[in-house]
């Protein structure tokens, strides 16, 4: 019985989610809750740079001024073959090697590696700091924002198919 209850555990710690690969850090690491009536989680930030923390060396994420985001950013998709994702193939942007900022809008979406301004720690996590946010091509410091939705996807088997278990839906506050 023992192993049994052993070997359950270990499948539900190996299989993970994304949840607990993706932190959000801005003087210490902040707390992702659960909105129990939507399919999404909510942070509450200061109105300053944060900090995305993460396995491994890439993280693609979409960000936008709606909740409508999670529309287009929608797991069990094929990323090479779903025109409307907003992580479709052709829609990440070739962005600067230190840049710090996220993207917004339906056609833009960020792959943040080490080409793309995330830096490697070394404990081998990635961390990419955010201080602003690009909405038509401007950049505006995250204090001119109250709030705004980030999609965060970890392709961690590199199949380039967006699976449940790898794809966060996060409501930002910004207080």
């Amino acid at each position: 019985m023992k192993n049994a209850i052993l070997i359950t555990l270990l499948i539900v710690l190996g299989c993970g989610s994304l949840f607990a690969q993706v932190n959000i850090r801005q003087s210490s690491v902040l707390e992702l809750e659960k909105v129990d009536s939507k399919n999404f989680h909510q942070v509450t930030i200061q109105p300053e740079s944060f900090t995305l923390e993460f396995e491994g060396k890439e993280l693609m994420v979409c960000a936008g001024l709606t909740e409508d985001l999670f529309l287009h950013t929608k797991a069990e998709t094929d990323i090479n073959a779903d025109f409307n994702s907003y992580f479709f193939i052709f829609k990440f942007l070739a962005m600067e090697g230190n840049a710090d900022y996220l993207p917004i809008g339906p056609d833009e979406a960020a792959s943040l590696n080490e080409t793309h301004g995330a830096k490697i720690t070394e404990e081998g996590k990635s961390t990419f700091t955010v201080n602003s946010l690009q909405v038509s091509g401007e950049k505006k410091p995250i204090s001119a924002f109250d709030r705004f939705f980030m999609a965060l996807w970890n392709d961690q088997n590199k199949d380039q198919f967006i699976d449940k278990n790898e794809l966060l839906h996060l409501k930002v506050v910004v207080q």
